[in-house]
């Protein structure tokens, strides 16, 4: 069973903020997440003990946590690889 997604203020402006062609790429990543947002190609981050993970969609990262009760990957922050670790 999948997992549905949310996606906060930011990391939707800036998914806004895409070419069409890196917008649909990002979905589709999203959209991966959500199948098995545990699987081994989306890391926690090191260091880190609130459960964030990344995916690599080419330049950009997507950081996420997930709700297992409710079954939700809240969608952190979308952004370039030096930009999206600084705010974490």
């Amino acid at each position: 069973m999948n997992y549905s997604y949310r996606v906060s203020g930011a990391a939707e402006r800036y998914f806004g903020r895409l070419d069409a062609k890196r917008r649909r790429l990002v979905h589709a990543k999203i959209l991966e997440i959500c199948e098995d947002p545990y699987a081994p190609q989306f890391p926690a981050l090191h260091g880190r003990t609130d459960g964030v993970r990344r995916a690599r969609c080419g330049s950009l990262r997507i950081l996420y946590s997930v709700d297992d009760e409710v079954r939700i990957v809240d969608v952190a922050e979308i952004g370039p690889r030096g930009d999206v670790y600084k705010g974490s």
